[in-house]
C-alpha cells in the first residue's frame, strides 16, 4: 500500500488557487492514482473520467487544473506539477516494498523456525531484538532480568 501527502496548509493552497469542488476532488483523486500505481504524476487521458465518478464532467475539472497551473498537459494526458516535491518517487517506494518483504519474509523464517524448535540463523538461539544482559558473570549477582528486550 502507498500512502499520499497532503500537507497541513493543502486546503489552503488549493484554496487560493480558487478551484471548484469538482476540480479539488479531481486533483486529490489524481493525486492518490499516481501514488497508487506508481506513475510519478503521469495520468493517461482515459484515466481522469475514472478517478472519481461522483464529477459529472472531468475534461472541465481537468481544464481548471490545468489553468491554476496544478496539472500539466502532455501527450498522454496530465501530469502533476511539483508531484514529486511532496510524494515518494515510484522507484523509492518500489525499494521500499522489497525491503518490507525481505524483512517481513526473515520474520516469518524465524516465527516457523521457533515452531520447530529451531534457532532462525544468525541469531544464536535469540531473537533479533532480544540482547543478553551481560552484568552476570563469576563474583557478581545474576541480574533479575537476565534476556532484556530494547525499547525502540
Amino acid at each position: 500500500m502507498t500512502w499520499t501527502k497532503l500537507g497541513d496548509k493543502f486546503p489552503d493552497e488549493i484554496d487560493n488557487a480558487g478551484l471548484s469542488l469538482a476540480a479539488f476532488t479531481l486533483h486529490v483523486c489524481g493525486l492518490c492514482y499516481c501514488n497508487g500505481v506508481l506513475t510519478d504524476g503521469h495520468i493517461p487521458s482515459r484515466i481522469v473520467r475514472r478517478l472519481y465518478s461522483g464529477i459529472d464532467d472531468p475534461e472541465q475539472a481537468a481544464a481548471e487544473l490545468v489553468g491554476s497551473g496544478l496539472w500539466l498537459v502532455t501527450e498522454q494526458g496530465y501530469e502533476i506539477a511539483d508531484f514529486l516535491r511532496d510524494q515518494r518517487p515510484a522507484d523509492r517506494v518500489r525499494e521500499d516494498q522489497e525491503h518490507n518483504r525481505q524483512r517481513q519474509a526473515r520474520y516469518r523464517d524465524s516465527i516457523r523456525a521457533r515452531r520447530l524448535g529451531q534457532a532462525p540463523s544468525g541469531t544464536n538461539g535469540h531473537s533479533p531484538r532480544t540482547k543478553i544482559n551481560s552484568a552476570s558473570g563469576p563474583g557478581s549477582k545474576p541480574s533479575r532480568n537476565a534476556v532484556t528486550t530494547p525499547r525502540y
